[in-house]
């Protein structure tokens, strides 16, 4: 982030590190080009995706091999510092840009995805809430707890065929009523905060944790009544663009 003062737009990114299998550490934000961190309500684990502009063959010297962890520190002005520690998974997009430079994406996610995909659930639940079942099974087979559950209602049965604990989770939320709201919505995801095994009714029951406008951004003043003074924290939540996806189809509704 450039010096002067904070613009909404702004992050500053604190740690970069990729951690080898050898115990070597690599400093990345001077390689680093671009930086994104995904997390997704229908994606149970927060990846993110680096792309590195190398002159070093990063990947032959280190070397990159798909075992490494990053561990990321990043913040935007007037919030607090996020901090992750995800798992290398693929590289992608790698290409020669000059003679001795390539670009290439790393891509990373949770260590809770590697411990599902070598784990199966083998366990018969019977005449439980599948809140409780989804309690268990990220505790006994992930190795982690819920950050946010909701309790669902009726009893359950459920042999698992053998799948992994993500995947049985989120059969589970897909088959999951909250003994709270009529609907049956629920989702199985993290956030920085943790994992979370809520209906969306319960999302959208909740208070708003923030409010966003759309206003003109160059004729913010305080004399104008319906406008917000512009400052860091009305630009960041100031709508700079909108779309619908879709309105209506009444024959698809057919």
């Amino acid at each position: 982030m450039s010096p002067g003062p904070a613009q909404a737009t702004d992050f500053e990114i604190k740690e970069l590190v990729l951690e080898s299998t050898n115990g070597s550490e690599t400093d990345l934000l001077l390689q680093m080009a671009e930086v994104n961190v995904y997390e997704n309500l229908h994606s149970s684990c927060i990846s993110a995706d680096i792309t590195i502009d190398d002159s070093l063959n990063q990947i032959m010297n280190l070397p990159i091999t798909g075992h490494e962890w990053v561990r990321f520190a990043f913040k935007t002005p007037g919030q607090s510092v996020v901090k992750l520690h995800l798992r290398v998974y693929k590289i992608s997009s790698r290409e020669l840009e000059k003679e001795r430079r390539q670009v290439f994406v790393m891509h990373c996610i949770d260590g809770v995805e590697f411990t599902s995909a070598q784990t199966r659930v083998s366990k018969a639940y019977k005449g439980k809430l599948i809140s409780d079942i989804a309690s268990n099974i990220q505790t006994e087979y992930l190795d982690s707890s819920f950050n946010k559950i909701e309790t669902t209602k009726n009893l359950f049965h459920i042999v698992p065929a053998y799948w992994s604990p993500i995947k049985t989770l989120n059969f589970l939320a897909s088959r999951a009523n909250s003994s709270t709201y009529a609907g049956s919505n629920y989702v199985y995801y993290q956030t920085v905060s943790g994992f979370n095994f809520v209906s969306i009714e319960k999302l959208c029951d909740t208070s708003p944790l923030q409010k966003y406008t759309s206003q003109p951004a160059n004729i913010r003043k305080q004399s104008v009544a319906f406008n917000a003074p512009r400052t860091v924290h009305s630009d960041q939540v100031s709508i700079q663009s909108y779309k619908f996806d879709s309105s209506f189809d009444t024959l698809e509704n057919i």
